[in-house]
């Protein structure tokens, strides 16, 4: 049971799948050093600093595979189905999913994937069907109608891939 988190900002996914889930490996790539610093401290806070299943890296994640940059691809050797893929990567989804043609293929793999624009929303759709996983959008959170979206990006859905 692997968790990898791409853009793991201050590491509530991170949190989530090490304290509710059943994941043996949880893998968090955020290469912004303010959010990696709130992340490490979200970490400590729950008691999870030393947590020998997480794995942190602050390489960007794309489709390179190099000192600065990992492919989700590179992981393969370390993921053990069933696999959850959370991404919420600031319009690079393209470029991630680029590097993830075998974890596109491979059966288990659940993704979930923030989009901030239609264009990026429909084209992860687009490569998501051409790999033949079926996808759900999720719109904005229930809660965005009390505490509305304060980025110049109005749009800003998930899209959930099985």
């Amino acid at each position: 049971h692997t968790a990898i988190d791409v853009g793991g900002a201050q590491g509530y996914y991170a949190l989530f799948f090490l304290l509710k889930t059943t994941a043996k490996r949880v893998i968090v790539f955020e290469p912004e050093s303010e959010s990696l610093d709130r992340l490490q401290r979200n970490l400590q806070i729950n008691g999870l600093e030393n947590d020998q299943r997480l794995t942190l890296s602050t390489r960007l994640v794309g489709s390179k595979d190099n000192a600065r940059m990992a492919t989700l691809d590179s992981l393969l050797p370390k993921i053990t189905p069933p696999c959850v893929i959370k991404m919420d990567v600031e319009e690079a989804e393209i470029d991630v999913l680029a590097g993830a043609e075998t974890l596109l293929r491979t059966p288990g793999v659940r993704w979930i994937v923030e989009t901030h624009t239609p264009e990026l929303e429909r084209e992860c759709n687009r490569i998501f069907k051409a790999n033949h996983l079926r996808t759900k959008i999720v719109d904005k959170a229930w809660w965005r109608k009390i505490v509305p979206e304060l980025r110049p990006r109005p749009h800003n859905r998930w899209l959930i891939a099985i």
